[in-house]
Formats: C-alpha cells, structure tokens, sequence
C-alpha cells in the first residue's frame, strides 16, 4: 500500500498554534508546593542577591514563583530547586541548578511579587528534571 502524502502532518515537537488565544504554554503546568533558591545579578562585579522563592506551579519549560526579590522582565537568575521529599529510587541530585528568564512580574502587594520564570536550555534538556517535575510535590514542615 503506497504512502498518502498528501495527509497534512503535525509535528508534536513544533509549538501548537490550536488555542494560542487562550492557552500560550508549551509544557502542561501542574500545581506544586515547594521552596527553591533565586540568585539574581544586579551588574557586573556585585555580588548575587539570593533568597527563596515559593513554587506555585511548574512544568518542563517553566514555573510561577512568589518572591521578595525584586525581580524584572527579561532578567536571568540561577535557580537551586532542592530534590528532598522526591523517593531515593529516583536517583536525583540533592539540587538541580540552572537558569532561567523572568517572563511575567505583577506585584501582589509592596514586598511579594509573583513571578513567571521561563528555564533556560540547560533543565529543560535534563530528564532528570522532567521526572522532578511530574512528581507530586507536597513542601513539608522541614522546608519551610
């Protein structure tokens, strides 16, 4: 039986544009409850800010965090997500250290902000981080 090539042909690792109107993400985003570490630079030769930030939800190419750092649209921060409360058949590292892009700030009130952080290639290209994501996180006392 010959090939019909004239069947149109979705590739599934190309954006979609169905829903673009109401749905931009690439990677489905889960909701999450845990803490990680932000380092943001603020110039050349100061030294990182760091502090933590609140996980609200995550997926493969991103995550949304509140935070009191003062972050910015376009800026890259170092990101440490720690692994603990992960079961240890997954063999992950203690951190996953990479960065990412501040895509969407909007201040919830003068000292918290929410943040949309895009990963960079570095996390999105490890598999150990996409098994991270699609755990069930639940934070624990211990990590507050």
């Amino acid at each position: 039986m010959p090939y019909n090539l004239d069947i149109p042909w979705v590739d599934p690792s190309e954006p979609s544009d169905a829903g673009r109107a109401t749905e931009r993400r690439q990677y489905p985003r889960r909701a999450v409850d845990y803490r990680l570490h932000i380092a943001a630079h603020r110039g050349p030769g100061e030294k990182p800010l760091v502090a933590k930030g609140e996980v609200l939800d995550v997926s493969v190419g991103g995550m949304c965090i509140k935070t009191r750092h003062h972050l910015e649209v376009g800026q890259v921060v170092d990101l440490a997500i720690p692994t603990r409360g992960c079961p240890d058949e997954f063999v992950l590292p203690k951190a996953f250290l990479g960065k990412a892009r501040v895509s969407r700030v909007e201040a919830l009130n003068e000292t918290v902000l929410r943040a949309a952080l895009a990963v960079e290639q570095d996390l999105l290209d490890d598999m150990a981080y996409a098994v991270f994501v699609e755990y069930p996180h639940r934070r624990s006392s211990a990590s507050r």
